[in-house]
C-alpha cells in the first residue's frame, strides 16, 4: 500500500510496545498517539480522526446497528473486572449488592462498557433489580437509555465523587475510583472490599474476563486495502503478547491486582487470558451482548461474528 502514514490512538497498557516503536507493522508506517479514552472514543465517532482506534466496545455495539465508518477486529487489548469501581458512600448504609435497591446510583452514562458489565453482575449475580434505581448521570447531554431506567441530572457545578462523599448518592459505579480530597475519601467505600477475592470468584464461576476495548479501522482504509485488517490484527496481537510475556519472564506486578505477582495473577486467569478471535472470546461477547440487550442499548442479541465482517467478509481473525 501507499506509505502515506496511519495514525493509530491507543493508550492500554497492554499495547505498551506499539508506543516504545518496537512492534512491526510489516512496512506500514504508524503514528502511536495516547490519547485519554474518553476524548479518543468521542473523537474517533464524531471526527474520525484515527485510522486505527483503540474503542469502546458498548460504544461499538451501540453504534452497530446504525452503521458505523469504523469496523472492528477482534483484538482485545484492554479487560478489566469492574467489581472493584462500585464505590458506596458510607452514610448509605449500604453492606451488600441488594441494599442497592431503590437507591441513587451515579453513573458516567448509559452507554459505557464498564457500566454495562457492573449492572449486568449486579442483575445476574445478585438480582438487584434495575428498574429499582435512580441513575444520576455525569454526562448531561447524553440522550440514551431504556424507558424503564429512571434518570436525573448531576446538578452543575457538583461531582458525583463529591456527592458520594456527602451521601447525596448512594453509590457511584465509574470505570475510575472517587477523586477526592484526604478527608473527603473517609465517607466513601468499595462496595467490595476485598474485591481482589470477589473478582477471581466471579472467574472461577463465570469463566469471564469482562472485555472493554476493542481495536477499530475506517472503512475507507478496509476498503482500499483488504489485507489490512489482518495485518493490523497480526501486530497489534504480537504487541499485546509481547508485553504479556514480557512481565510473565520477569514474574512482574500483576497487571489487574498490583499487589499479586504475575504468577499468583495466573492461578486465577491462567497463562494467556488475552486471546484473539471471535471463537476464543465468545464467552465475553456473548455476555456483554445479552447485557446490552437487556439494557436497552442494543435492540437484538446480535451475533459475535456480525461485529467483525467487512463487506460481508470476516475480519482479522489470526489463523
Amino acid at each position: 500500500m501507499a506509505s502515506n502514514q496511519l495514525v493509530m490512538a491507543c493508550d492500554a497498557p497492554e499495547l505498551a510496545l506499539l508506543e516504545e516503536g518496537t512492534a512491526s507493522f510489516d512496512g506500514l508506517e504508524i503514528e502511536i498517539q495516547r490519547v485519554h479514552p474518553r476524548q479518543r472514543h468521542r473523537t474517533m465517532a464524531q471526527s474520525l480522526a484515527y485510522d486505527i482506534c483503540e474503542y469502546s466496545l458498548v460504544d461499538y455495539l451501540h453504534g452497530f446497528e446504525q452503521g458505523l465508518p469504523f469496523t472492528a477486529i477482534p483484538i482485545f487489548p484492554h479487560r478489566v473486572f469492574r467489581h472493584r469501581d462500585i464505590w458506596v458512600s458510607k452514610k448509605s448504609g449500604v453492606d451488600e449488592p441488594k441494599q442497592l435497591a431503590g437507591k441513587r446510583i451515579g453513573i458516567q452514562s448509559w452507554v459505557n462498557t464498564a457500566g454495562v458489565w457492573q449492572r449486568g453482575l449486579l442483575q445476574q449475580e445478585y438480582s438487584l433489580e434495575l428498574t429499582s434505581i435512580e441513575w444520576v448521570r455525569e454526562i448531561q447531554e447524553e440522550k440514551h437509555g431504556p424507558v424503564w431506567a429512571r434518570f436525573s441530572r448531576k446538578p452543575e457545578g457538583q461531582s458525583l465523587d463529591q456527592m458520594l462523599a456527602t451521601g447525596e448518592i448512594a453509590a457511584m459505579m465509574l470505570p475510575r475510583p472517587p477523586e477526592l480530597l484526604p478527608d473527603e475519601i473517609q465517607g466513601v467505600r468499595r462496595l467490595f472490599a476485598d474485591y481482589v477475592t470477589v473478582e477471581q470468584e466471579y472467574r472461577a464461576r463465570t469463566g469471564l474476563f469482562p472485555i472493554m476495548h476493542v481495536m477499530v479501522i475506517k472503512n475507507d482504509l478496509l476498503g482500499a486495502h483488504p489485507g489490512i485488517g489482518k495485518l493490523i490484527s497480526h501486530a497489534v496481537q504480537a504487541a499485546l503478547d509481547g508485553f504479556l510475556e514480557r512481565r510473565r519472564s520477569t514474574n512482574g506486578k500483576s497487571v489487574l491486582w498490583p499487589a499479586l505477582s504475575w504468577s499468583e495473577q495466573e492461578k486465577s486467569l491462567g497463562p494467556y487470558p488475552w486471546p484473539a478471535g471471535v471463537e476464543a472470546n465468545r464467552k465475553e461477547l456473548k455476555a456483554l451482548i445479552a447485557y446490552a440487550f437487556n439494557q436497552g442499548i442494543v435492540s437484538r442479541r446480535i451475533s459475535p461474528e456480525e461485529l467483525f465482517q467487512f463487506k460481508g467478509r470476516p475480519l482479522g481473525e489470526i489463523s
